[in-house]
Order: structure tokens, then C-alpha cells, then sequence
């Protein structure tokens, strides 16, 4: 089965015209698509890629991560940050105007993503392609006894593309869930090929670690004896519940709920977010919907201390904690956003994606 999926996307990418691309082959259209593929097309071959040809204007790219032997190949590590960083560093002189990277099923988190992709604007530098912004800090990997481990990775993540970041201090983010995005090369060009080698060591060359060694303690925010820290609790506005953000249309729909009374409305009307745990809360001039539970969890100073407990031994294998600095950071690191950039807005998407364009977010 390895070597037929090998074959198939030799195969796939032959008939694209698009095996055997170098630093000097134009490629046929100016934007790209780049799925992280393992095991997605043994069903059979998507429509969407099906229909990314050059009279459409975007083809698609793929690597293999089943057969060694075979053209193409990454190690099956670092999930789908690794071939992200592969293609950029592969065709770091020679990108196309535009890279959309995708999971091997986009639609699982925007089913319109294609039609995103087709509706970019000529100026864009970096946008998303998942609607879903949430935030996030260290409180849940510290739970897990992993917070060591992934606050350094996270350190280390930026490191690699000399972005500092204050020692003792909680990494926190607002960011889009799932590290779908589509980019420019003038934009993937502000960081240098070294930077992108070094992040890529850190997912899909041995030892497979994010970092090794031990944790640099004097900068970690977590601490070795994790009893001490105060994590973020998210605040009201955190615990946005995107859900239904697979759904452009329900999103966009919540975001522009004015008043309670047309929150409460559209609570009650849209099966998809109808239950009775949730509320819809008052934040930054909108109503959201929200999980009651977490809402009264939060409180006005935003942190909790953590009881004493122990941290694990690094974690090791699939590459997960790398490839999750990177959706995490993705906006800091390709966007060139702060850590925490404001939720978007309807000129956020209108400035990346142009209006009237069919499926467009504007």
C-alpha cells in the first residue's frame, strides 16, 4: 500500500506537470496548493484536486510519506508542518506567487476553502483559511505535565526565525485553529532559507525532538517544579465557540448578533449552537456564544495557581509538539502578527480575499 500511494502521487503529480519542478521551472499558475498528504487519497483522488488545472489557476503539489525509495518523500513526522517547511525550503528561489497549505481533508475545518483560494486578493501578503480564532496559553499542557516541554518548543519555534520573546513570561496567543493558510513569497522571503532549515530540523530530521536537551529553566514561564506558576485562565472573549465556523455563513452570522435580544434569537433558532450550556456573552462589542461552564471559571484577574505537581519526561515520536508551535505561532512567524492580534473582522478578510467573489469571506 505505501509504494501505491508512492506511485500515486508520482503519478499525480506528473500528470500536473509538476514532477521534477526545480529552483528554475516556472511553475503553470500563480498559486499552488500544497495538501499534507498520508494516507487521504487511498480513497480515491478529491474533486478538488481533481480540478486544480492550470486553466483554473492553481495546481497542486504534493510529497509522499510512505515509501522511502520514492520520489518526493518526508519522513512522517511533524505532521503537517513538515511539509509546509519542506516545500518552502525546496523551493525557497523559486516559490509561485501564491502557496495555499492544507491539511490532506482542508474541508474538515472551511468548506469553502477552495473558493477561498480562488478569491485571494493580488495583495495579499498572509491570511488564514480557517475562520476558527480562539486563544490559548499554557494552563492546559501544564495540567498534562507537558508544559516544560511545549512552552520550550514553542521558545525554540521562534528562536528559529530570530523572534524574541521575554524569558519568564507566559507564551500566550489569539490565533486561527488548524494551520491552514495561504501566503506570498514575497511574504515566506522575510525570513531567511536557514531560518526555515532550522525549523525544519526541529520536525522532521532525527532525533524527531522539538528541542534537545534539557528545558533552558532560567526562561521558562512553566518552571521545573510547576507548582509556583500562574496561568492564564482565557478571558470571556476566549472561549468563542467556532464550532460551526465550518459553516462561514453561521460564523459571520453570530459575529453580527448586535444585541443580546438578536444573540438570543439566533441562539435559539440555530440548532448548531441551541444547547443549554451556553450563553451569549458581551465582549469587545459583540455577542457571542459562549460554554457557560467556562464562562464562570474565568475571573477578573485572568489566573489561577496551580496545585503542586510534577512534569513528565520529554515527550518524544510523532513530532506533535512541533508541528503545534507552529499553528500556533503561524500567525506570528508567516503573518508577521503580534502574539495576541485583535479577532477578525469583516476588513480583515476584505483586505486578504476580494468582495463579490463566489465563497469569499468579504
Amino acid at each position: 500500500a505505501d509504494v501505491q500511494s508512492a506511485k500515486l502521487h508520482f503519478d499525480l503529480n506528473t500528470k500536473a506537470g509538476l514532477q521534477g519542478m526545480n529552483e528554475s521551472t516556472p511553475w503553470p499558475t500563480p498559486m499552488v496548493i500544497v495538501p499534507a498528504v498520508y494516507s487521504e487519497f487511498d480513497g480515491g483522488v478529491p474533486d478538488w484536486y481533481t480540478s486544480s488545472i492550470a486553466s483554473q489557476g492553481r495546481v497542486v503539489y504534493l510529497y509522499q510519506r510512505r515509501d522511502p525509495n520514492a520520489p518526493n518523500f518526508i519522513p512522517n513526522y511533524g505532521f503537517e508542518a513538515a511539509v509546509y517547511l519542506r516545500f518552502i525550503l525546496d523551493f525557497y528561489d523559486n516559490l509561485p506567487d501564491f502557496t495555499a497549505f492544507v491539511h490532506g481533508k482542508p474541508q474538515e475545518h472551511n468548506r469553502r476553502w477552495l473558493e477561498w483560494v480562488d478569491c485571494v486578493q493580488p495583495g495579499l501578503n498572509w491570511s488564514s483559511l480557517n475562520p476558527t480564532f480562539m486563544h490559548r496559553g499554557m494552563l492546559g499542557w501544564v495540567r498534562d505535565k507537558k508544559g516544560p516541554w511545549v512552552e520550550q518548543c514553542w521558545r525554540d519555534f521562534l528562536s528559529a526565525f530570530n523572534i524574541p520573546f521575554p524569558p519568564k513570561k507566559e507564551p500566550y496567543v489569539a490565533f486561527y485553529c488548524c494551520n491552514q493558510f495561504v501566503i506570498s513569497r514575497q511574504q515566506i522571503q522575510r525570513h531567511s532559507w536557514r531560518s526555515y532549515y532550522k525549523a525544519y530540523k526541529m520536525l522532521a530530521q532525527p532525533p524527531f525532538k522539538c528541542h534537545q536537551g534539557e528545558p533552558e529553566w532560567d526562561k521558562l514561564f512553566s518552571g521545573s517544579g510547576l507548582g509556583s506558576e500562574y496561568c492564564h485562565v482565557h478571558p470571556v472573549w476566549d472561549q468563542i465557540d467556532h464550532r460551526m465556523a465550518t459553516d462561514l455563513g453561521q460564523w459571520d452570522n453570530c459575529l453580527k448578533r448586535e444585541t443580546k435580544e438578536d444573540c438570543e434569537q439566533q441562539r435559539a433558532t440555530d440548532p448548531a449552537t441551541s444547547v443549554t450550556a451556553r450563553a451569549c456573552v458581551w465582549t469587545d462589542n459583540l455577542y457571542f456564544y459562549r460554554d457557560q461552564e467556562r464562562y464562570t471559571r474565568s475571573n477578573p484577574t485572568k489566573y489561577i495557581q496551580l496545585p503542586p505537581q510534577p512534569h513528565t519526561e520529554e515527550p518524544i515520536g510523532n513530532g506533535k509538539d512541533a508541528a503545534g508551535a507552529m499553528e500556533h505561532l503561524q500567525h506570528v512567524v508567516f503573518g508577521g502578527l503580534p502574539m495576541i492580534p485583535g479577532p477578525p473582522t469583516k476588513e480583515t478578510w476584505c483586505s486578504n480575499f476580494k468582495p463579490g467573489c463566489p465563497g469569499s469571506p468579504c
